[in-house]
């Protein structure tokens, strides 16, 4: 009676453990995709210098970060698509660019 009765209690404990995990998991989640849209401005893209199309699709990083987090590297308008934003959050610049129909950078 007894080992089954702990062992009933293992398996409940092991659920609870699971539960919490899960709801640290979907915390994180929750809160990388809000700051990804902190860091960026969705109404315009991040053009990436010296590339402009490739197969008829305009060349962008992702979205354009706000100021405050990225200025752009060349002559104030242009990006490399290696700053920090973008391979922060490379994930939200790729749902972006094939949302809006852009290509990705070489």
């Amino acid at each position: 009676m007894e080992a089954a009765s702990s062992q009933g209690s293992v398996r409940k404990k092991g659920a609870v453990v699971l539960r919490v995990i899960g709801l640290y998991i979907a915390i994180i989640s929750v809160v990388y995709l809000l700051m990804g849209c902190v860091v960026f401005n969705f109404a315009h893209p991040a053009r990436i210098f010296d590339e402009e199309t490739r197969a008829g699709h305009e060349v962008v990083a992702g979205p354009t970060p706000w100021a405050w987090a990225a200025k752009p590297t060349y002559h104030g308008m242009f990006y490399t698509g290696k700053e920090w934003p973008f391979v922060a959050w490379a994930p939200i610049c790729w749902g972006y660019r094939i949302i809006k129909g852009y290509a990705p950078p070489s």
